[in-house]
C-alpha cells in the first residue's frame, strides 16, 4: 500500500511538471504572436512566423492550439489577463449598486482601450482579409456585448434604464461608445487625449442608456455618495 501512494505521489508530481512545462510554452506562442502584432509584422502573421518568434515547432503550436482561428482568440484572452483588465473589472463589480456598478466597469473599458490599441488596430486591420482574425474579433465583441448586457439587466431590474429602451439595445449602445474601433478614431486619428476619451464616453453612456433620476446620480447629482463621474470632467472642444 506504501508503494502505491508513493508511485501515486511521483506520477502526480511528473504530471505537473509536464503541465508547468505546457502552460510555459503557451505563454511563450502567445507572447510572441502579441509581440509580432506591436512590431508591425501582422501582415506576415502566419503560424510559421509566429512559431519562429516562439522558438518551438510548427506541429507543437498546433498542438497546443489546433488552429489559427483558436490561437487568436487565446491571444486576445491572454492579453487582457496579461493587462489586468479581468482584476480591473472584478474590482468595479464590487459596488453593489447596479447603476455605480454599470459606469465603473465602463470606465474601466474606456481606459483599458489605450493599453490594448497597438493589438487592437492590427488586428481591425487585417481581420477583413483573415477569416480567422475575424472570427475571433467577432467572437470577442459578441462577449463584451453580453457581459454589457448583464450589466445592464441588473441596472433594467431597478427601474435605472431609460424609457423605452430594451436591454440588447442599452448594450448595442455601450458596446459601440467603448469599442476600440471608436477609441482609434477619436484618439488616434482625431487627436482626442486619452482623459478626454475617457470622459465622453463615460458621459455619453450616461446620457444615453440611463433614465433621468439615475443619470443624475451617476453624475453626481442630488448630493449622491456613489458619484461616479465629475460634472467638472472636461470634454473636447470640437473646432470646424
Amino acid at each position: 500500500m506504501l508503494g502505491c501512494r508513493r508511485s501515486a505521489s511521483k506520477v502526480t508530481i511528473i504530471v505537473r511538471r509536464v503541465a508547468s512545462r505546457a502552460d510555459r510554452t503557451r505563454a511563450r506562442i502567445l507572447a510572441a504572436a502579441h509581440r509580432a502584432l506591436e512590431d508591425g509584422v501582422a501582415g506576415r502573421l502566419s503560424l510559421g512566423t509566429i512559431a519562429a518568434l516562439a522558438g518551438v515547432s510548427r506541429q507543437t503550436l498546433y498542438l497546443h492550439f489546433g488552429s489559427r482561428h483558436a490561437l487568436f482568440i487565446a491571444l486576445m484572452d491572454w492579453v487582457d489577463g496579461t493587462l489586468g483588465l479581468r482584476d480591473r473589472l472584478q474590482e468595479a463589480r464590487r459596488h453593489s449598486d447596479p447603476v455605480v456598478r454599470l459606469v465603473a466597469c465602463v470606465r474601466v473599458a474606456a481606459d483599458y482601450e489605450r493599453d490594448i490599441a497597438a493589438v487592437a488596430a492590427a488586428i481591425d486591420d487585417l481581420r477583413r482579409s483573415d477569416p480567422d482574425l475575424e472570427h475571433a474579433w467577432q467572437d470577442r465583441m459578441e462577449r463584451r456585448r453580453s457581459a454589457f448586457a448583464g450589466l445592464l439587466a441588473d441596472v433594467a431590474a431597478v427601474g435605472a434604464l431609460r424609457e423605452g429602451m430594451s436591454v440588447p439595445q442599452a448594450a448595442q449602445i455601450v458596446w459601440h461608445l467603448t469599442s476600440p474601433v471608436a477609441y482609434r478614431e477619436l484618439v488616434l486619428e482625431c487627436g482626442w487625449s486619452h482623459e478626454d476619451w475617457v470622459a465622453y464616453a463615460v458621459d455619453a453612456v450616461v446620457r444615453l442608456v440611463l433614465s433621468p433620476h439615475a443619470a443624475a446620480v451617476a453624475a453626481g447629482g442630488e448630493g449622491s455618495d456613489n458619484a461616479v463621474t465629475d460634472r467638472t470632467e472636461r470634454l473636447p472642444t470640437v473646432s470646424s
